[in-house]
């Protein structure tokens, strides 16, 4: 951004002045927009990690796992 704002300041009237006021622009509207895109995923994250623990379906898999793993192990 600061490239930009130099080259605005030593660029006379024209299209390139024109185009380094509409690059200035792209440039705002992206650093508007990923912030707000990191903000939501902030909050986003922050509400899908409030259960740092397994889940209750994965608990069972385990259990499952667990259960045929010993069931197995009787018929070696």
């Amino acid at each position: 951004m600061a490239q930009v704002q130099l080259a605005l300041s030593t660029t006379p009237e024209g299209p390139d002045r024109d185009n380094l006021l509409s690059l200035q622009s792209d440039i705002q509207e992206l650093i508007s927009l990923t912030k707000e895109s990191l903000q939501s995923a902030e909050g986003k994250d922050t509400s899908d990690n409030e259960d740092d623990g397994l889940s209750d379906d994965s608990q069972d898999d385990n259990d499952d796992a667990d259960r045929l793993a010993k069931e197995y192990a009787m018929f070696k």
